[in-house]
């Protein structure tokens, strides 16, 4: 049988079509060339003009600055000369802006001698000193050079942000320095004139083409032809400083969202961009190319149609087919068949997807059959969110001890499954990780582990009850006290050690030190084995006082430990400890004999309340013990 491969290559004419795209590629690239080589002269010439009137406008502004700077100092020295000789005019506002309307100026401002502005026009200035921002501070030198007159350039007033020239100059007797403001009216329209956005104003740039002057260290947009755009950065268009900088022949960019061909050039600290939309720089090519383009692809959708109507009849109908089996089977029909015709490839497809379900089904079996070879009780499920049936391998329902009808439905519905796992997995075996109670008369240990990929989840379930329960003993065995049955000094350090992890949860508790006094009395009387009769009975006493809890231990020989702890109130608390001496001297214990001798020992105790050191309260606690015992032994 023919493979698919050679039909769809002796139907396929694919030269044609290969020949369409190189020649549609090629007449693009030669129009788009010669449009942008257009583009780039246009630039040039456009460059030229700008710089020419550049340089007329300069020469025009620095004559009219020049002669405007010396009209400032002018009128300063005036008004100083007149305020230093009629002193009383400084404290007349109305009379200083009589002055300032004569003298053609908008601000007269009086500083003393340490640059502090005390009198003037607008008395919202005053207490402004050369320290109280960039704009005054610019005649800070003054205080410092007093043969100084100083122009400061056009900026912003403070108070209107309206554009002004101040100027300064010392009083004739050196008692304060006379500042005045002027609007620049005649500079600013020269400086206008001078500016880009102005001149990019007075050229005839068409439609789709626009100008910018950019400065070349900042990207900063200083002219635009475009409105609002002055001010703001290349790169909130679009654009880099990088490209603008480097690449002189011109580049492609977008510029607020439109493409444009691009073009800068270097001028003094600035870089002057000529920028022209694709949709104007190739509008004549468009339509050239779509006349080409339509004939070329009229050719072209003949074959693909052709070409198309094959691949779909000899192989989108298989796959079709083929889909539907896959589909079927990840429903869960593992017993599905895939039985493609059409091509031989299509068969040995069909071949090898059977191999492989065959050998999914038998992975389970393969894998208990390793498992029970290893006499280790550890199980292995698996089941797929689109397949309805959960695997098992043998040992999984004997380890979470599941009858019959459990297993069933376990199996049937991954779900269900699901929530059996979750419901495992809410009783943790603390201090282990991934480790869980399997709850019944005899409760398990289960060391649970998943891997859940994509739709497939795989988990492990490992029996280790006689691990965790010979653990257990171990520990029990290692922190007790074997002959009273209380915590040893281990056991008692290791759950305090818990306890103190979060002390807000304690609230109110003591810690209360013991030492037993009796004990030499008993041994040497009685005998070493009523000694420990008396002690385990002490110790008893001891683990059941309290009406909260109590954590008791024996820290060695004749010393007792006991924490209290979880009352509510402090007022709770010492309800029971001012039971603590009842105990102390008011019970007997009963020994083999017979006899009774009497329970003495002396005790101290500490306050835990918001106390994160627990061995603090035990140094405490014993040093009150020992006060105690020197009190018993001498009453008075």
């Amino acid at each position: 049988m023919t493979n698919i491969r050679s039909k769809i290559i002796r139907y396929m004419i694919g030269i044609t079509f290969i020949i369409v795209l190189l020649v549609l590629a090629a007449s693009t690239f030669i129009s788009r060339y010669s449009s942008k080589h257009r583009a780039r002269e246009n630039a040039q010439d456009m460059f030229t003009q700008i710089e020419r009137v550049l340089d007329e406008n300069q020469s025009e502004l620095e004559y009219v600055r020049d002669a405007y700077n010396k009209t400032c100092i002018s009128n300063a020295h005036s008004i100083a000369y007149m305020l230093q000789y009629n002193p009383d005019v400084m404290d007349d506002i109305d009379a200083l802006k009589e002055i300032a309307r004569m003298s053609e100026v908008d601000e007269i401002h009086i500083f003393d001698t340490t640059g502090t502005i005390i009198k003037g026009t607008h008395p919202q200035y005053y207490g402004m000193n050369f320290d109280s921002g960039e704009q005054i501070g610019f005649f800070r030198p003054m205080l410092y050079d007093r043969s100084l007159e100083l122009v400061q350039d056009i900026t912003p007033n403070t108070a209107e942000e309206r554009p002004m020239q101040y100027s300064a100059v010392w009083s004739y007797d050196g008692n304060f320095i006379l500042q005045i403001g002027m609007e620049p009216v005649n500079v600013l329209r020269v400086t206008q004139k001078n500016e880009l956005s102005y001149i990019f104003s007075l050229l005839n740039t068409g439609g789709g083409i626009h100008l910018y002057a950019i400065d070349h260290d900042t990207g900063k947009i200083k002219g635009s032809t475009v409105k609002d755009e002055a001010g703001k950065n290349i790169r909130d268009l679009g654009l880099e400083l990088d490209d603008v900088s480097t690449r002189a022949d011109g580049f492609n960019a977008k510029i607020n969202g439109e493409n444009y061909f691009c073009v800068f050039k270097r001028l003094d600290d600035l870089r002057i961009g000529y920028a022209i939309t694709e949709s104007v720089l190739y509008a004549s090519l468009d339509t050239n190319l779509l006349i080409l383009a339509l004939s070329l692809l009229l050719i072209a959708l003949i074959l693909v149609i052709a070409v198309t109507w094959y691949i779909h009849k000899y192989v989108i109908d298989s796959i079709d087919e083929i889909n539907d089996d896959l589909q079927e089977i990840n429903s869960g029909n593992l017993q599905k068949d895939v039985d493609v015709k059409g091509s031989a490839e299509f068969e040995e497809l069909s071949a090898h997807i059977n191999e492989v379900i065959r050998g999914i089904l038998a992975t389970t079996d393969k894998m208990s059959f390793v498992l029970n070879r290893t006499n280790m009780r550890i199980g292995v499920y698996e089941y797929n969110t689109n397949m309805k049936n959960v695997r098992f391998t043998d040992y999984v329902p004997d380890i979470l001890s599941l009858s019959y009808k459990q297993l069933n439905e376990l199996t049937s519905d991954y779900k269900i499954f699901q929530n059996y796992i979750l419901s495992l997995k809410k009783n943790p075996l603390e201090g282990e990780e991934d480790t869980y109670i399997l709850p019944g008369i005899n409760p398990r240990y289960l060391k649970l582990e998943e891997v859940i990929q994509g739709n497939d989840t795989f988990g492990v379930i490992i029996d280790i009850t006689h691990e965790v329960e010979q653990r257990l003993l171990a520990e029990a065995d290692r922190d007790e006290d074997h002959m009273t049955g209380l915590l040893n000094r281990r056991g008692i350090n290791e759950n305090l050690e818990k306890l103190f992890r979060d002390p807000g949860a304690l609230g109110y508790g003591a810690m209360v030190m013991i030492d037993v006094d009796y004990l030499k009395e008993v041994n040497d009387t009685y005998g070493h084995n009523a000694g420990d009769i008396y002690l385990t009975v002490i110790g008893e006493y001891l683990k059941g006082f309290g009406s909260r809890n109590n954590l008791t231990g024996r820290l060695g020989g004749d010393e007792f430990v006991m924490f209290l702890y979880e009352y509510n109130t402090e007022g709770d608390l010492m309800e029971d400890l001012h039971e603590l001496p009842k105990l102390q001297d008011g019970k007997t214990i009963t020994l083999e004999n017979g006899e009774e001798v009497p329970i003495k020992f002396s005790a101290g105790y500490c306050l835990s309340y918001e106390q994160t050191d627990y061995h603090v309260l035990m140094r405490s606690a014993d040093e009150k013990m020992y006060k105690n015992k020197r009190k018993r032994k001498n009453p008075r």
